[in-house]
């Protein structure tokens, strides 16, 4: 029985230890692996993206209006026949003694009529540009989460394999054992359900996985529903950066540099020049005039000349311009609110960054005893009959516990990395 027991024992070792044969098993069923850096990541999806590249088409619209903005108005011409001449009885004449009116008339911008119009539209393509990279940067966050979410899943997959493999040892052998009566049934059955249970959440996980690779995959422009994505991350040099070299009034003042920030500041100046072309418009409206008149009533072949000139009595676009003010006032507050939910982000993640990083620092310190190390002490014990072997068991379920609760811990750390540089607007600490 105790020969029995170290068997199962050191098989239960051999099953921990082998982490490749649990990655083989972690890639089972699959046909290619992708190794994906978070910069390849980025670049893949800076192509592929639909929403990106929808966004590219609203700066071809911005600079389509700017385009616009900048003509001016053409001229109208009008031309004039008699229907009859009353000396010749012609109809339609327009021979010598036809008469022909030919009249010309350009508008002409005065007061900034066009000049306010066409910085209008350019600080809207200014904007439109600021607000395509506060998009990509957005998408680039999404995508970051998603690939570090799966970098974590993946490994805790990994002990969930080398788990089960190591169980499914111990099972065979307890059935062999429980065959010729050395192991109670009750017991293999314990073990049985440990294993089920394992099973089940090992499952729940390959499910997170596969439901995080299909998100990246739309994202990066994956097509092949047969690759697996193994991000890369190096986490170590993510994990061990001191946040206290960082100071909260730098983060502060690099995020008023943040291109959503910036596209507010370009609306802001596009509603100011918006005010004053509507008040521009409320000023009469001028128009050069030429005329051209072919045996007119003054004489043959007349030439005038003239300007024509709206009457801004009733109608001084008042409403236009109460309409714009009102624009800019939301404009102002809005870049106000935003800058308001900037500085409030920033510090609600800079000190949960300092808060984690404190964890991590705490955990490495608690846990700095390797795990296969630990369960080589549980092993002696066990060799030793101080404890039993579902003991054991129970000791390595912890150990998994434990392993797992540690990888949340690293997860929510560059989670809160990757908002942190989001909020911020630029890498302070490097995801790579």
């Amino acid at each position: 029985m105790n020969i029995t027991k170290f068997n199962i024992v050191f098989l239960i070792m051999v099953g921990i230890s082998n982490s490749t044969m649990a990655q083989g098993l972690l890639l089972a069923n699959t046909n290619k692996v992708m190794t994906l850096t978070f910069e390849k990541a980025k670049q893949m999806m800076r192509e592929h993206h639909l929403l990106l590249l929808q966004k590219k088409l609203d700066i071809e619209k911005a600079e389509a209006q700017l385009k616009q903005s900048r003509l001016y108005e053409n001229p109208t011409i009008e031309t004039m026949y008699n229907i009859n001449n009353p000396v010749t009885h012609r109809y339609f004449d327009s021979g010598y003694e036809g008469e022909i009116d030919i009249q010309i008339s350009q508008p002409i911008a005065i007061g900034g009529q066009h000049s306010q119009q066409v910085k209008s539209a350019h600080n809207q393509l200014e904007s439109t540009k600021y607000e395509f990279i506060d998009t990509e940067r957005e998408c680039i966050a999404q995508l970051y989460a998603k690939l570090i979410e799966l970098y974590y899943t993946q490994k805790k997959q990994v002990i969930y394999s080398q788990e089960l493999h190591a169980i499914q040892q111990v099972i065979n052998a307890y059935q062999e054992e429980n065959t010729k009566g050395n192991i109670s049934h009750l017991e293999l059955q314990r073990i049985k359900s440990m294993y089920l249970q394992l099973q089940k959440e090992a499952y729940d996980f390959l499910q997170q996985e596969q439901t995080l690779e299909r998100d990246i995959k739309l994202m990066i422009g994956i097509t092949d529903d047969d690759d697996k994505i193994r991000p890369t991350l190096n986490e170590d040099n993510i994990t061990e950066q001191h946040i206290q070299n960082i100071h909260i009034n730098e983060l502060l003042s690099l995020a008023k540099s943040r291109p959503d920030l910036v596209a507010q500041g370009y609306d802001v100046k596009a509603s100011e020049h918006e005010v004053k072309y509507q008040k521009a418009i409320a000023l009469p409206i001028i128009a050069l005039q030429g005329e051209y008149d072919k045996n007119g009533s003054i004489g043959h072949n007349t030439y005038l000349v003239g300007l024509s000139v709206t009457v801004p009595i009733f109608n001084h676009n008042q409403g236009n311009i109460k309409k714009a003010k009102s624009a800019l006032q939301q404009a102002v507050i809005s870049k106000q609110m935003k800058n308001q939910q900037i500085e409030a982000d920033v510090t609600t993640y800079y000190n949960l960054l300092c808060t984690q990083t404190q964890q991590v620092q705490e955990l490495k310190q608690l846990h700095n005893t390797p795990m296969k190390q630990q369960i080589d002490q549980v092993k002696e014990q066990y060799l030793k009959r101080n404890i039993s072997l579902l003991e054991f068991i129970d000791l390595y379920t912890s150990f998994k516990d434990t392993y797992l609760a540690e990888q949340d811990i690293k997860n929510q750390l560059i989670q809160t990395v990757n908002e942190l540089n989001t909020t911020v607007g630029t890498d302070i600490i490097k995801i790579k």
